[in-house]
């Protein structure tokens, strides 16, 4: 233990927190001495070396050590994240609302949430109705918006169905439509 805490901290003094030998002190002194902040650099280094499972854990330590309010908040988005690279968008998708949950104005958590949706088009169209498969884009724009991104809404909103696709379908601009899929929202029908 002594051994861990002295390199953990000659490699935070050193900037030297890319090297194995840091993941394995701190594992290690994370064992003896649990703590949010450790948990949490932990699980971000782990997250960066692209080793989401171990990143997953320390963020649920983090999550089970975390404070109230901004600890919690980062527990969550951290998971959020991780799970979105693992290509869980479902669990990504309701840990970035646990984030929410815990900081209602997390600008970065909307994103999120909205990349997830942009990126599922290719995954959840049915090729049955454009509207209906397009809807997707509303949905995604959504979330752009409350995230404030506004390059990105604009993206959303150039995939968003024609009027003349709304029209030949029967439906109306501003009808209330579900998006299916796992995204399962209600959004208001627009065109671009």
């Amino acid at each position: 233990l002594n051994t861990a805490k002295k390199i953990f901290s000659y490699s935070l003094k050193s900037k030297c927190t890319d090297q194995p030998y840091f993941l394995d002190a701190g594992s290690t002194l994370f064992n003896a001495e649990p703590t949010f902040v450790l948990a949490k650099a932990l699980a971000d280094k782990y997250y960066q070396s692209q080793s989401y499972q171990q990143a997953l854990n320390f963020y649920k330590k983090a999550e089970e050590l975390a404070g109230p309010g901004q600890e919690s908040f980062q527990a969550f988005y951290g998971q959020a994240l991780t799970y979105s690279k693992m290509g869980n968008k479902p669990q990504a998708r309701s840990m970035a609302r646990q984030a929410l949950s815990k900081k209602t104005d997390a600008k970065e958590a909307y994103n999120l949430i909205g990349n997830l949706y942009y990126t599922s088009y290719d995954d959840c169209k049915a090729g049955e109705s454009r509207v209906a498969d397009r809807s997707i884009f509303i949905a995604a724009y959504n979330m752009y918006e409350k995230s404030g991104n506004t390059e990105q809404m604009q993206a959303a909103k150039e995939q968003f169905p024609s009027i003349e696709e709304i029209f030949s379908e029967g439906k109306e601009e501003g009808q209330i439509v579900t998006v299916g899929c796992w995204i399962n929202e209600s959004v208001k029908l627009e065109r671009r």
